[in-house]
C-alpha cells in the first residue's frame, strides 16, 4: 500500500476545504477579547478565548466601521464570521462580520465608552458650562424641519416673547449621516454669529433614534461652540452624551424652548423687583455717605483738617498777591525794555534819514557853485559874438571894431573892441 505525500499548500488546502465543508455558513461564537489590536489599515485583529481554547479573530476594516462600541481586552463578546483558514500562518481563523457585546447591548456599551472617554477629557465639567444670556433676543435651533420638536419650540417660545428671532439650522437627526448634519448645523450658527444660544434636539424615540446625540463628533462640536447651547433630546427619562456636554440641558424640546424664553410679566416683574432694590440701594448708599460725613465734620481731627485747609488758602491768596506782583513788575520791566528799544530805533532812523539830507545839501552846494549865474553872480562874464551865438573865449575870434556882448549877472551889456591885448 502507497503513501501519499501531501506539500504544506496541499494539505493546507485539503484542511481548508474541510472546515468549508462542516461551516458552510456563518457560525456564531462567543468568548473573552485577547490580544486585540487595531491595524493602521482599519482591520482589527484579536483571538476569542475561553478557559480551554484560542481563536484567532479577523475583522476587516469594512465591518469594524459599523461597529458602534470599542472592543477591550478581558470584553466578552459574540462574534458572527466564517471559519477559514490562513495559509501564511497554516492557523485556522474566524473572518467576523458583527461583533456584539455580552450581557450588555451594543448601543448601551458605546454609550458608557463614550461618556468615560469624555468624562476622563473633561468636557463635563461644571467650569465649563456657561451661563445663558439673561435677556434672549435670537436663538438658533438645529432640529428636523419636519419633526414635532421644531414645532413644540416654535410655539413656546412665540406665545412667551413674540418678539423673538429664530435662526434655524435644519438637520437630519436620525439614521445615516445624522451626525454629520447636526455637527455642521453647530458650527454654521457659531459661523453666523447671531444667535445668542442654540437648541440641539429632538422628540423622544429608541436609544438607536437617539443616537446621533451620543456621537464623538456631535458631543466634540457642542463643546467647541462659542455659542452656549442647550441640549433638549427626547424625554426626561432619556440621557445622551450631549445631555453632559452642553451648557445647560433641556428634558424635552417644549421645556427647552420655556428655557431660554422670559414672559413679559415676568420680566417686569424682575424689571420692578431690580427697581425697587436700586432704589434701596441707593437711598441706603445716601444715607451711609451722609452719616459717614456728618461723623468726620465733628471729629476732632477734623478741626485740624479744616485749619489745615484755611491755612493753605491764605497761602494761595498770598501766592496769588506776589503771582500779580511779580508780573508788575515784569510788565514794568517788559515796558522800559520796549521804549528803550523803540528810542534807540528812533534815533537809528533819524541818523538813516539825516545823511541822505546833508549829502543832498553839500552836493547841492557844489552844483550851485558850478552854475554859471553863480559864477556871475562872483564878478564874472561871458563874452559872445554874432548875437550871442559864439562864445568869446580868445582874442583871434574877435577884430578890432567889432560889437561883441558882456553876458553879466543881471543882463547883458553891448562892447566895441578898440584893441586886442596880443596887438
Amino acid at each position: 500500500m502507497g503513501t501519499n505525500v501531501y506539500s504544506v499548500s496541499q494539505i493546507t488546502n485539503l484542511i481548508s476545504m474541510l472546515l468549508e465543508e462542516n461551516f458552510p455558513e456563518s457560525v456564531w461564537i462567543e468568548g473573552e477579547v485577547s490580544n486585540l489590536t487595531y491595524h493602521s489599515s482599519g482591520h482589527v485583529y484579536f483571538s476569542l478565548k475561553d478557559k480551554d481554547a484560542v481563536l484567532k479573530v479577523v475583522l476587516f476594516r469594512r465591518y469594524a466601521e459599523g461597529l458602534r462600541f470599542q472592543l477591550a481586552e478581558g470584553l466578552a463578546v459574540s462574534a458572527l464570521g466564517r471559519i477559514n483558514v490562513y495559509p501564511r500562518s497554516g492557523q485556522y481563523q474566524l473572518v467576523a462580520e458583527q461583533v456584539k457585546p455580552l450581557g450588555i447591548g451594543e448601543l448601551a456599551l458605546a454609550f458608557e465608552q463614550l461618556k468615560k472617554k469624555l468624562r476622563a477629557e473633561g468636557l463635563f465639567l461644571e467650569e465649563h458650562k456657561r451661563p445663558l444670556p439673561f435677556f434672549i433676543q435670537r436663538i438658533g435651533i438645529v432640529t428636523s424641519e419636519t419633526g414635532a420638536a421644531l414645532r413644540d419650540m416654535l410655539q413656546v417660545i412665540w406665545r412667551r416673547h413674540p418678539g423673538a428671532e429664530i435662526i434655524f439650522a435644519p438637520a437630519r437627526v436620525q439614521g445615516e449621516g445624522a451626525r454629520e448634519s447636526i455637527t455642521g448645523g453647530i458650527e454654521l450658527l457659531n459661523a453666523d454669529g447671531r444667535a445668542q444660544v442654540i437648541i440641539i434636539g429632538r422628540g423622544g424615540g429608541s436609544l438607536e433614534d437617539l443616537w446621533a446625540f451620543n456621537e464623538e463628533m456631535v458631543a466634540r462640536a457642542v463643546y467647541n461652540s462659542t455659542i452656549p447651547v442647550v441640549s433638549a433630546v427626547g424625554h426626561e427619562v432619556d440621557f445622551v452624551i450631549t445631555d453632559f456636554v452642553a451648557d445647560m440641558r433641556a428634558a424635552t424640546p417644549t421645556a427647552a424652548g420655556e428655557l431660554v424664553t422670559k414672559e413679559v410679566d415676568e420680566l417686569r416683574d424682575r424689571l420692578g423687583v431690580c427697581s425697587n432694590d436700586l432704589d434701596y440701594l441707593i437711598f441706603r448708599k445716601y444715607t451711609e455717605a451722609k452719616d459717614r460725613f456728618n461723623w468726620a465734620f465733628r471729629h476732632p481731627g477734623m478741626r485740624r483738617v479744616q485749619e489745615t485747609v484755611e491755612n493753605l488758602t491764605q497761602d494761595i491768596d498770598r501766592l496769588e498777591e506776589r503771582a500779580q506782583e511779580l508780573y508788575r513788575i515784569w510788565k514794568r520791566e517788559k515796558e522800559e525794555q520796549l521804549r528803550l528799544q523803540a528810542r534807540e530805533v528812533a534815533n537809528l532812523c533819524r541818523k538813516l534819514i539825516d545823511q541822505p539830507e546833508w549829502d543832498l545839501r553839500q552836493a547841492e552846494g557844489r552844483l550851485l557853485m558850478l552854475e554859471p549865474k553863480g559864477i556871475l553872480e562872483r564878478g564874472y562874464s561871458i563874452l559872445s559874438r554874432n548875437n550871442g551865438e559864439e562864445v568869446v573865449y580868445s582874442t583871434v575870434q574877435v577884430k578890432c571894431g567889432e560889437e561883441i556882448t558882456a553876458t553879466v549877472s543881471d543882463g547883458e551889456v553891448n562892447l566895441q573892441v578898440l584893441e586886442k591885448g596880443d596887438e
